[in-house]
């Protein structure tokens, strides 16, 4: 009889503790996916509301896996066909004799990036935009990614050209002063 107590007061030792670690492991997993569902609600408001594109390719085929939904208010280009042909992307450059960004990321290992500056004409409205454009290259469960960032930076491009036609305005004018002022102590 105390054998058969003992017996059962382990078996019920033993099924209490498994709960307390089934139920630990159920908040464990309900907080893990509660820090899951507030990234991606933070990382989907950041790529409607962001002036960049997010994009991510697998590096065999460039098969796009992710494209950030605001790729057609910033480049004209829409999630669908982005998914169906990243090449229509990397044709949108102003300059044809520009080396392609989807050509050069062979050339990036896992752990590092490549840069570039591009400017793209916007397919909708024909506008040229500025982007700085950023490549990552990570290993994936197993799988080689590219992570490409495009940022665009015309706003900055189009203060820093209207800064650089004050300068000159305002060198022309210096020097239109300087001539006139020279001219007039000889007279």
């Amino acid at each position: 009889a105390v054998n058969a107590t003992k017996d059962v007061l382990f078996s019920g030792l033993f099924v209490l503790t498994l709960l307390v670690i089934i139920r630990n492991t159920q908040l464990r997993l309900k907080k893990k996916d509660t820090e899951i569902l507030y990234r991606e609600e933070l990382f989907s408001n950041l790529s409607v509301n962001v002036r960049d594109v997010f994009l991510m390719l697998d590096a065999k085929d460039l098969r796009v896996d992710y494209v950030s939904p605001n790729i057609e208010k910033l480049i004209g280009v829409s999630e669908a066909a982005a998914r169906e042909n990243i090449h229509a992307i990397d044709h949108l450059v102003k300059d044809d004799t520009t080396v392609l960004i989807l050509d050069q990321l062979a050339d990036i290992q896992p752990g590092q990036q490549g840069e570039w500056d591009r400017e793209y004409i916007h397919q909708k409205t024909g506008q040229m935009h500025w982007f700085h454009v950023v490549a990552m290259c990570s290993v994936i469960q197993d799988e080689k990614k590219y992570i490409l960032v495009l940022s665009d930076r015309t706003r900055d491009k189009q203060i820093h050209m209207a800064l650089e036609e004050a300068v000159n305005a305002a060198q022309n004018a210096n020097r239109a002063k300087s001539t006139f002022l020279s001219s007039m102590s000889h007279d």
